[in-house]
């Protein structure tokens, strides 16, 4: 099984919080990166679920 497969844990117990700058920044990333044919899928489900990640967020954010 793939160690990033699963979320981190820090050793105090908390999991690791991502902002609004966190996903702006990957999705930023992986726009401008070239990425191979046989990467193209993986790539492609990495963005969506980074762009749910990031609605969630922003949800969040505008709700408080």
């Amino acid at each position: 099984m793939s160690r990033y497969g699963v979320n981190p844990v820090k050793p105090d117990g908390l999991e690791p919080k991502w902002g609004i700058r966190d996903t702006e920044f990957l999705l930023r990333l992986i726009m401008t990166s070239k990425i191979d044919g046989s990467d193209l899928e993986v790539a492609s489900d990495v963005v969506k679920k980074v762009k749910e990640l990031h609605a969630t967020i922003v949800n969040q954010k505008v709700s408080i």
